[in-house]
């Protein structure tokens, strides 16, 4: 496609207009063009992006509000600064994918696996459905998760140092191990019924 052609970071590719494409065929007709940076490519609203190929690529300020990403494999991705606002990415492995200040806003991550993830400081979760989703041993320093439903996942042993979690929903999670006391956890403003606390030899499941 021309418009992959002729990316450059100065002129990124704008496919905002071309709402029916098949996205799978635009990144892999860049791959047999030997084109794996695209910074700041900009997807209409609601792009199908589904069963794709992103492993490896360079997508810097990527922009894909709306985008349905089910199915598709990102391993060892740079996505910073990428607006993945009410995406969906459910059932999907994040856990190599750099992320650094992306934004995830009211987006669906239902069982999405970021365990062992470093880069997910200043990540913005606000709103976002992650129920179930594996945040185990990841960094999380100054992730924004206000009013996200984790209902269900799993933290062990996550760094949230300042991270916003005024609202968020940990109902039945597994906190144990994270570097918050129980006392610091309840001051956040977080719904924390049934969530497990402590660490893996002396812990409760909070009321």
């Amino acid at each position: 496609m021309e418009l992959i052609a002729k990316h450059n970071e100065e002129h990124p590719a704008d496919f905002k207009k071309y709402d029916s494409i098949e996205y799978k065929h635009v990144f892999n007709e860049s791959r047999e063009q030997g084109k794996t940076v695209l910074d700041g490519l900009r997807l209409p609203v609601g792009a199908d992006v589904t069963n794709t190929n992103l492993n490896e690529l360079q997508l810097i300020l990527l922009n894909a509000q709306g985008a349905d990403f089910r199915g598709s494999t990102i391993r060892n991705t740079d996505m910073f600064g990428a607006d993945m606002s009410e995406t969906n990415l459910n059932d999907l492995d994040l856990s190599t994918t750099k992320l650094f200040h992306a934004c995830f806003s009211g987006a669906s991550l239902e069982n999405v696996n970021f365990s062992e993830n470093k880069s997910l400081k200043f990540t913005r979760f606000s709103e976002a459905n992650l129920q179930k989703a594996n945040f185990n041993n990841t960094k999380l320093h100054c992730a924004n998760f206000k009013k996200a439903n984790l209902e269900g996942a799993t933290l062990k042993g996550a760094d949230l140092t300042g991270a916003n979690l005024k609202g968020t929903d940990f109902t039945n999670a597994d906190l144990r191990n994270v570097d918050m006391t129980e006392d610091e956890l309840l001051a956040s403003g977080a719904i924390l019924t049934g969530a497990k606390v402590g660490n893996n030899s002396t812990w409760k499941e909070l009321l």
